[in-house]
């Protein structure tokens, strides 16, 4: 099975830095804590890309980091963004190469990983679950989501990666 190694966020990319890339990291630590997941739990990823990956990290969620990422919302959100990282690293030609701007409908823009020349090849738009009620739900975000991205249809390919961490899964889709 392949892995997902949450380290790799704390290298950066070339649209997420050195100090953002280890929150994105701390951050799913923190989601996959709370539901006390081990080191290797099992992401399936379903949608247009279906998979299964081993999720690894080698820090330990402590008191400290709880405490630092109280509000869950956010650290969903930022988690969800370090999964849909590493995903587009693994399953497309992609990587990261800016955050968006509000009112594009995405979250970020993605560039070719052995052409970081052409920039603004795909977008990304993410979302995060912490505990999803039903697959319903997870399938309502989905088309939320798809919809979101209208604004910026046209100009380029769009995935949408939604992430849900109790029981862990993340639907990928390409528009």
């Amino acid at each position: 099975m392949d892995e997902l190694d949450l380290n790799v966020l704390k290298e950066g990319l070339p649209g997420v830095s050195k100090a953002r890339g280890p929150e994105h990291a701390e951050a799913c630590l923190v989601c996959f804590g709370l539901h006390e997941h081990p080191i290797g739990v099992e992401l399936e990823v379903k949608g247009d890309y279906e998979n299964n990956f081993r999720v690894i990290w080698d820090d330990v969620l402590t008191e400290q980091i709880r405490r630092a990422w109280n509000d869950v919302d956010e650290a969903t959100e930022s988690g969800a963004c370090g999964i849909a990282f590493l995903l587009i690293l693994a399953l497309t030609e992609y990587t990261i190469v800016r955050k968006s701007r509000k009112g594009t409908g995405v979250d970020y823009y993605l560039g070719y990983k052995d052409n970081l020349i052409v920039q603004d090849a795909a977008r990304l738009e993410v979302s995060g679950i912490f505990e999803a009620t039903s697959e319903r739900d997870m399938m309502r975000r989905v088309e939320q989501k798809l919809k979101q991205t209208n604004p910026s249809d046209g100009l380029m390919p769009a995935y949408i990666v939604v992430v849900e961490f109790s029981n862990p899964v993340a639907y990928m889709v390409k528009k």
